[in-house]
């Protein structure tokens, strides 16, 4: 079982829950059991911007394969979002990523797509740049 419970810490230290009885409850469910506990700076949920980023090259890289953007998708998230719990596997939704797991995920995609479909993404300033160079973008 996993409980993620968002806070903050108060300027005397002290712990301070956004929801303390869900904390109690949680625990109380969890009486005699040992626990691994772990605490990290929390980060803001993707964002829809990164989103349309991101299914945009999925878009893109149909485009150049001559597949759907769903199945490009599908493709993406069995590669890179498999993760694994209690002996099962399980694909994540990138509705659960932060805003740093969203662009890491954007830039392996990246990566992919250039090295396993030869198909390259450019920056506006490096389109401007190829232009001004006489290079078709």
């Amino acid at each position: 079982m996993l409980g993620i419970f968002h806070g903050f810490v108060q300027a005397d230290g002290k712990l301070q829950f956004d929801d303390p009885h869900a904390v109690v409850r949680y625990i109380g469910s969890l009486r005699g059991r040992r626990l691994d506990i772990s605490i990290e700076i929390h980060r803001k949920g993707r964002s829809q911007k990164q989103n349309k980023l991101l299914h945009a090259i999925c878009r893109a890289i149909g485009e150049h394969l001559g597949y759907e953007e769903e199945e490009v998708w599908e493709l993406m998230k069995q590669r890179f979002l498999l993760i694994e719990r209690d002996g099962r596997t399980f694909c994540r939704s990138t509705s659960t990523l932060n805003t740093k797991e969203m662009a890491e995920l954007t830039e392996k995609v990246l990566r992919w797509a250039a090295t396993e479909f030869g198909c390259v993404f450019f920056t506006r300033d490096e389109q401007v740049q190829m232009r001004s160079q006489g290079m078709a973008v």
